[in-house]
């Protein structure tokens, strides 16, 4: 006879409670009819909790019977909710200004350079703003000058003005930068036409404006190198006195000047002949400066001489405007110059290339035992 298992009669009685549970929930003999509706609810209803409590019997009994041999009951399955994983927001991190690019070619746009004057240096001061389409950029150093007369580099170096420190800026909307340069016109001895400054600024723009104009120096004076300031936002440090916006007068060129009717005189033996020039009907002020070269000509044909520049009719700053009148003196050695010619034209070509042309001075003579001396002319000289 097989041994009753005592856990298969608490089984059964647990069996048998859960079976009664569910009979308990059907419904009476002779209970009147459900609306099909509610029936329908009924019928699942009914079976479903049954079903559900024999399961908790069946569970709760298998468990309860595992505990009493001693054995560790499986852990009940259950089944959560499947959650997304939540992430913590990270607080945002403070982004740091992006710092502006140095500026490069096309960035800026130059204004209208202002002239200033102050103890005998003419400054000019380029102003320069930011370009339409360009982002804000920064710039600091010292702009390379190249002085210019009518395309031709001067080779003349513009030494770094303490006076503006080197301290880089950043050009935005609304600012305006500037860089000077400073030139001693009135003791600069060099026969030169600055009708043209390129400036290359740090970055490798390239600005050119209107030059200083003709230089002057007067007896005794020495030359005075130009000078350039570094970049900065104060763009009036150095001129001390702005007299104008507009840039300097042009350099005369053909067409712009008159001459007149040339008078010839003699003294000491030597012929000299003086030539004025006006300005043309209509034309603007213009500036000359300088020795004109000289061909002295016997019936259109070059004879070859040379003339040597007279030092009494030095160089000077010549400005041209209605009512001025300039002067250029040609000497001629008549009585002792020893060749067989007849000069009877002198052409002058005026500095700026306007050629001009007036009477010789005829045939030459020479006395026994003469030397040759040489013709001479002076520079254009205010009269």
């Amino acid at each position: 006879m097989t041994e009753h298992d005592p856990r298969d009669a608490r089984m059964d009685e647990r069996l048998r409670t859960a079976g009664e549970q569910w009979r308990a929930g059907l419904p009476a003999a002779g209970r009147p009819p459900v609306p099909v509706a509610e029936a329908g609810r009924r019928r699942w209803l009914v079976p479903a909790a049954a079903a559900a409590a024999a399961v908790a019997a069946i569970t709760a009994t298998t468990l309860a019977l595992g505990n009493e041999h001693g054995e560790d009951p499986a852990p009940p399955v259950t089944s959560e909710p499947t959650s997304t994983p939540t992430t913590t927001p990270t607080e945002g991190t403070p982004t740091t200004p992006a710092v502006p690019v140095a500026c490069a070619a096309g960035d800026l746009v130059p204004g209208v350079p202002s002239t200033g004057v102050a103890a005998g240096t003419v400054a000019i001061t380029v102003p320069l703003t930011l370009a339409t389409d360009a982002e804000s950029c920064t710039i600091g150093g010292y702009a390379e000058v190249a002085f210019l007369d009518h395309g031709s580099d001067l080779g003349l170096r513009a030494t770094h003005n303490p006076a503006w420190p080197d301290t880089p800026v950043t050009v935005r909307r609304g600012t305006t930068v500037g860089v000077t340069v400073g030139w001693a016109v009135h003791h600069d001895c060099s026969d030169v036409d600055n009708d043209m400054l390129r400036l290359t600024l740090p970055g490798g723009q390239m600005v050119e404006v209107d030059g200083f104009g003709a230089t002057s120096c007067e007896p005794g004076e020495s030359t005075s190198p130009p000078w350039v300031g570094a970049l900065t936002t104060d763009v009036a440090a150095g001129a001390a006195t702005t007299t104008s916006a507009t840039p300097p007068d042009a350099a005369c060129g053909p067409g712009d000047l008159v001459l007149g009717s040339p008078m010839t005189e003699g003294a000491a033996g030597t012929m000299v002949t003086y030539a004025d020039l006006t300005l043309a009907d209509g034309k603007d002020p213009c500036t000359m400066r300088g020795y004109p070269e000289v061909a002295f000509l016997d019936h259109g044909k070059d004879l070859g001489l040379t003339p040597g520049h007279n030092k009494a009719f030095d160089p000077e700053n010549v400005r041209m405007a209605p009512g001025t009148t300039a002067t250029v003196i040609v000497g001629w050695a008549v009585h002792h110059y020893c060749g067989d010619l007849d000069n009877d034209a002198v052409r002058l070509t005026l500095p700026g290339g306007q050629v001009v042309e007036m009477p010789g001075f005829g045939p030459t003579s020479c006395d026994p035992g003469e030397g040759l001396p040489q013709p001479w002319i002076g520079a254009v000289t205010r009269k």
